[in-house]
C-alpha cells in the first residue's frame, strides 16, 4: 500500500474506559485517618460528591463505609504506581446534599472537627432498615392495634385547644377515659 493512500473511513481504536476515582473519608473517629483516600469508582458511573459508599480499608480490606468528599480523573502524582482499590457499593439513601461537602470541609478548618463529625450534622438519621414502616401482626402501620383504638405504650388522655395554647388532660383510668369521649 502507497504510504500516500489511506483506508476509508480510517480505523478508529476504540477510546480507553474513562476512569472514575473519588476521594473518601471514612467513617471512623481515629483523628489518624481523618484524611481523604483515593479509590476507583468506574463500576459506579452515577456516583456524585456525597454518595455514601462501602469501600476496603485497613487489615483484611475490611469493608468500611465513607462519603464521597470529590471526584477526579486521573490519579494524582504521589499515588502513581500504587496499586488503588476499588468501591464495593453506593447506598444513596443515605448520601449527603452536594452543597454539604464544602461546608463539612470548612467546619473542619474553622472547629477543628474531623470531616467525618462534619459530615454527621448532613447525613441521614438512622438506619434505613429502622426508617421503613414494618408490618408487625395485629398491628396497623400507624402503630395501633386493630380494633382498641388507643395507641400502644401511651398514657389515654385527651387534648384540647383553647385559644393559641393547647391543654391536655391525662385520663388515670379507663372509666375516665371512656367518660372523656
Amino acid at each position: 500500500m502507497n504510504p500516500d493512500e489511506q483506508e476509508y473511513p480510517p480505523e478508529k481504536a476504540d477510546p480507553p474506559e474513562q476512569k472514575i476515582l473519588v476521594d473518601v473519608v471514612i467513617d471512623t473517629k481515629s483523628d489518624a485517618v481523618d484524611n481523604f483516600f483515593t479509590y476507583d469508582a468506574s463500576s459506579f458511573p452515577g456516583i456524585r460528591t456525597g454518595s455514601r459508599v462501602k469501600v476496603p480499608f485497613g487489615m483484611g480490606g475490611r469493608r468500611t463505609s465513607g462519603y464521597v468528599f470529590s471526584l477526579r480523573d486521573e490519579l494524582p502524582p504521589e499515588l502513581s504506581g500504587k496499586r488503588i482499590l476499588k468501591v464495593t457499593e453506593v447506598d444513596e439513601t443515605l448520601s449527603l446534599p452536594e452543597e454539604a461537602i464544602p461546608v463539612c470541609v470548612w467546619m473542619r478548618g474553622r472547629y477543628y472537627c474531623r470531616y467525618i463529625e462534619a459530615a454527621g450534622c448532613f447525613a441521614p438519621a438512622g438506619n434505613p432498615r429502622k426508617r421503613e414502616p414494618r408490618a408487625t401482626e395485629g398491628k396497623t402501620g400507624d402503630g395501633k392495634t386493630e380494633g382498641d383504638g388507643k395507641t400502644e405504650g401511651d398514657v389515654p388522655c385527651v387534648v384540647t385547644t383553647q385559644g393559641t395554647s393547647p391543654s391536655v388532660l391525662l385520663l388515670s383510668s379507663p372509666a375516665a377515659a371512656s367518660a372523656a369521649s
